[in-house]
């Protein structure tokens, strides 16, 4: 019975312990495959972690460029603005200072001068002969400017003070329009007034020219007198007063510079030919000159070869009587 017992027991205790092995090992699978899996979440894990910082990285990265170039564009065009407002703070003041000049009378004068004494300069750059500024005329009257034309013409006067101040009131939107209206009738008053004075003044007969120039520094202002005050423009047309802007002015310079041109290169060519008969006859002269030293070396020729015909013959004749006398002191030694 014991060892019954004792056997049973031992089979049990194997048993135990085979399934204390075979749990053992179980565990250690168990652990095993856990701790693999557990790795390869844990890699897994970690390489979508990288991926999605990675993305969110590259799009932080794309925002914070595409962020920056806006920045960039915004602080481009903040620039652009402050110049474009420095700009229309420059031009406001220009405007200011231009209404004040045309507001001026003397201001407005010397501005009108200005512009054309620039023009001139442009022009015909700083040869007096073909003009002068401040030009005093036979009558005391100083003129602003002279273009110094063909002879035929004379020298035409130009005038720079074109009255504005009623102008400047036709266009006053502060004023009623009876006052913009009376401001129109005075306008064309001061304009005939001032074209009747240059009429006078600078058209003098065997001084200027038959015609004179009334210089209009704006082109706008220009363009509004003639389009809307033909009058006007017929009464100055019949002072012989040709009113200009500086782009109508250099047209008009440009053919004057044109004409004096053909004038100097006639004027040249004609000294060319006066030359040339000079030329000419300088040419007859030496012609005949010449023919009359070959004539003179043709007769010192034709006498150096008759002196050496004759001296030739004189050698012969010396030698003729030196052989004579040799001879006959031969014959003396002989007897």
């Amino acid at each position: 019975m014991k060892s019954i017992l004792n056997a049973g027991n031992q089979e049990s205790l194997s048993t135990i312990n085979s399934m204390n092995q075979q749990l053992a090992e179980l565990r250690f699978n168990v652990m095993r495959d856990v701790k693999g899996d557990l790795n390869t979440f844990n890699h897994m894990h970690t390489q979508q972690l990288q991926s999605a910082n990675q993305e969110v990285l590259s799009h932080l990265m794309s925002d914070t460029k595409r962020q920056m170039e806006a920045f960039n564009e915004v602080s481009k065009q903040v620039v652009a603005l402050t110049v474009t407002q420095k700009s229309l703070d420059t031009i406001s003041h220009q405007i200011v200072d231009l209404q004040k000049i045309l507001t001026n009378k003397s201001l407005r004068g010397q501005y009108g001068e200005v512009e054309l004494y620039s023009l001139l300069e442009n022009a015909f750059g700083l040869n007096k002969q073909l003009y002068q500024q401040q030009y005093q005329l036979s009558n005391n009257t100083r003129a602003d400017a002279v273009i110094f034309g063909p002879k035929a013409m004379g020298m035409i006067v130009i005038d720079a003070k074109f009255p504005l101040e009623n102008y400047l009131r036709m266009y006053d939107d502060q004023l009623a329009k009876s006052d913009q209206m009376q401001a129109q009738s005075q306008f064309k008053r001061d304009v005939k007034n001032h074209l009747n004075a240059i009429s006078d003044k600078y058209i003098i007969k065997n001084e200027t020219a038959e015609i004179a120039f009334l210089f209009v520094p704006s082109e706008a202002i220009f363009a509004e007198f003639y389009g809307k005050h033909d009058d006007l423009v017929q009464y100055a047309y019949s002072k012989h007063v040709y009113v200009v802007s500086p782009s109508t002015m250099m047209a008009y310079i440009t053919t004057l510079k044109a004409v004096l041109l053909n004038i100097q290169q006639s004027e040249t060519l004609h000294i060319m030919q006066d030359e040339f008969s000079k030329l000419a006859l300088e040419f007859e002269r030496f012609s005949i000159r010449s023919e009359a030293l070959s004539k003179s070396y043709q007769t010192v020729y034709e006498d150096m070869n008759k002196l050496t015909i004759t001296t030739q013959k004189i050698r012969r004749r010396f030698e003729d009587i030196m052989a004579v006398d040799l001879e006959d002191k031969v014959e003396g030694n002989e007897q």
